[in-house]
């Protein structure tokens, strides 16, 4: 790998964040409190509405979110996973029990307490995609869960303040580097990963990291997106997918129209949602079937 041309600013009290920035160490706290920056997700709720963007939140915890970002550090950051989790030993009973107060009384009680059932799955998970043909990417020297903030500026003069979380990030040669984004699945088939692409929107995320990240670099170096897909049950198979030259090019031009939009209703403060008439339904009676 390259020799980095300009190091990532490492974050300190005397250093608040400027931006445009690539940083790799903020903490997670920090990154998810800048709820005034737009970050993918928002951005395709906007692609719904200006309303779904105005009534948009980030998902309260749920056992969903724990369980990927538990599985997130596995794959990642490996060697981290022991600095944030404990693995409960299978004889230790409820929290309730004096078994579990006892034991967990000798624990360092900053780090997140797992099942050993979860940190099986984490271990097969990681040799799974170690033995995939997508394992060699993390190989590679790269760095895990670094943030890029940015103010995207408009045609019009206005600025949106925008951020991104990339899940690992390989510097290349060329001046074009890799980000693989790292996503748990049901089913990583080439016919799911397809409509994953498609029903969430995973060109428009790129569209916002790769602007993001050009900004960042201050138009010194560009990155695309390797999304990779693992199945959280057995055989945990791994699929890996990257959306075309055209349609990427296509996502980065709508993404700019559609970031003008949203400037659009800041300046008029006018945030609608889908419909503005009332829609006229007809029957049609010339196709009906038997129910």
């Amino acid at each position: 790998m390259m020799k980095k041309e300009r190091e990532a600013t490492v974050v300190s009290e005397l250093n608040k964040y400027p931006v445009p920035m690539w940083f790799i160490n903020m903490p997670p706290e920090d990154y998810y409190g800048m709820k005034d920056r737009l970050g993918a997700s928002r951005f395709k709720a906007f692609t719904e509405s200006p309303l779904h963007y105005l009534k948009f939140a980030d998902k309260p915890d749920s056992p969903a979110l724990r369980s990927g970002r538990m599985i997130h550090k596995a794959i990642l950051e490996h060697d981290e996973f022991f600095n944030e989790y404990i693995v409960k030993p299978e004889d230790i009973g409820a929290k309730n029990t004096k078994a579990y107060k006892a034991w967990y009384a000798d624990q360092d009680q900053s780090k997140e307490v797992i099942t050993e059932t979860e940190w099986q799955q984490c271990a097969a998970m990681k040799e799974a995609f170690n033995s995939s043909y997508v394992g060699h990417y993390l190989e590679d020297y790269g760095l895990a869960e670094t943030s890029i903030l940015w103010d995207h500026e408009c045609e019009n003069g206005f600025k949106i303040p925008c951020k991104g979380r990339l899940d690992y990030l390989v510097q290349q040669e060329s001046k074009v580097d890799l980000i693989i984004d790292y996503k748990t699945c049901t089913d990583a088939s080439p016919k799911a990963m397809w409509k994953a692409m498609k029903n969430y929107k995973y060109y428009f995320q790129e569209a916002h990291y790769v602007s993001g990240y050009r900004e960042a670099w201050r138009g010194d170096r560009s990155a695309r997106i390797l999304f990779i897909f693992q199945e959280k049950t057995a055989p945990h198979d791994v699929g890996a997918c990257m959306v075309d030259d055209e349609t990427f090019y296509y996502a980065l031009q709508e993404y700019r129209r559609q970031m003008e939009l949203l400037s659009e209703c800041f300046l008029d403060n006018n945030f609608p949602g889908r419909n503005s008439n009332i829609m006229r339904w007809s029957y049609d009676f010339g196709n009906q079937t038997e129910i």
